[in-house]
């Protein structure tokens, strides 16, 4: 549909630079185009990552998560990043041990955050409410606090369905 730059953070093989990185969604699996330079030799490369949907019986083809380059697209937030299968998967092919990883690891309620673009943000100060220009932000904590305190199912079921509302914007 076009083209556009968006960014994104992966953990990169220290033997490589990355150039660039293209991904492809096709009907069913996406393709990652990736341009590197192998520091070893010095050469510039370029290799497409397939899905592992993707003629699954075909052992020449290099996977998203079975490369030694670059990761699979990484989650993150608070400078943590999620423990995603594939990314665990990715890690474990390049010959970090499951030990290794449990040690690592954190394991934490996760809650995710909406943004209720166009909704003002609201604060009490000084027993005032004040409005600001900012977009409102709740947590699923915050959500549910507000939902526990309504008895009425019915009315909850109605509320938790504008609070959740697929127009406004959804991160972890």
């Amino acid at each position: 549909d076009g083209d556009y730059d968006k960014e994104e953070f992966y953990i990169v093989n220290s033997r490589y630079k990355i150039e660039k990185i293209e991904i492809s969604y096709g009907i069913f699996s996406p393709s990652v185009y990736v341009d590197f330079v192998d520091f070893k030799d010095n050469s510039c490369n370029h290799i497409q990552l397939f899905s592992e949907n993707v003629n699954s019986n075909d052992n020449t083809l290099i996977r998203i998560h079975n490369n030694s380059i670059i990761s699979p697209k990484l989650i993150s937030s608070d400078s943590y990043i999620e423990a995603t299968e594939s990314l665990v998967e990715w890690l474990k092919n390049l010959g970090v041990s499951e030990d290794s990883l449990n040690e690592l690891g954190e394991e934490f309620e996760i809650y995710h955050t909406i943004e209720y673009v166009g909704v003002p943000n609201v604060y009490v100060k000084n027993g005032y409410t004040v409005s600001s220009s900012e977009n409102l932000v709740l947590n699923e904590k915050d959500i549910n606090t507000v939902l526990d305190g309504i008895e009425d199912k019915n009315l909850r079921a109605k509320i938790k369905q504008i609070l959740y509302a697929r127009v406004f914007k959804t991160r972890y």
